[in-house]
């Protein structure tokens, strides 16, 4: 089963769901448009937040799931760093992140997220290890 796993900082206040990751936000809106820009193709793709990255990965591990990290911003990639789990980072989508306004650019960093999904990943690690 392929699975993409978006890694945000913390919940915003205005979440439609306090333990769901940036569902009812605006930054919710960017990045659903971003994941469409991607035409990525995989079978589950869940958003959560840093402090939920332990507890899902054991949960897929049990299920033989290697999850594809995606680091939303640089507090969700230095927690992924520090689980030591391999991951590729976009920045925030959220408004008060200057970079999302420059188009190129997160044109760009798609394009590398998008390559970097596609590429062989280590699908052998399936112990509940962590």
């Amino acid at each position: 089963m392929d699975l993409v796993i978006f890694v945000g900082d913390k919940p915003s206040k205005k979440n439609k769901y306090p333990d769901r990751a940036f569902l009812g936000t605006q930054s919710y809106a960017r990045l659903m448009g971003w994941i469409g820009k991607m035409q990525i193709d995989f079978q589950i793709i869940d958003m959560i937040n840093k402090s939920e990255v332990l507890k899902i990965t054991r949960d897929y591990m049990y299920e033989c799931v290697t999850p594809r990290f995606i680091a939303l911003g640089n507090e969700a990639s230095k927690e992924l760093n520090r689980l030591n789990l391999e991951h590729f980072k976009l920045p925030h989508p959220s408004g008060s992140n200057l970079l999302i306004n420059d188009k190129k650019f997160i044109d760009r960093e798609l394009k590398k997220c998008k390559n970097w999904l596609g590429g062989n990943h280590d699908e052998s690690k399936c112990s509940p290890s962590l």
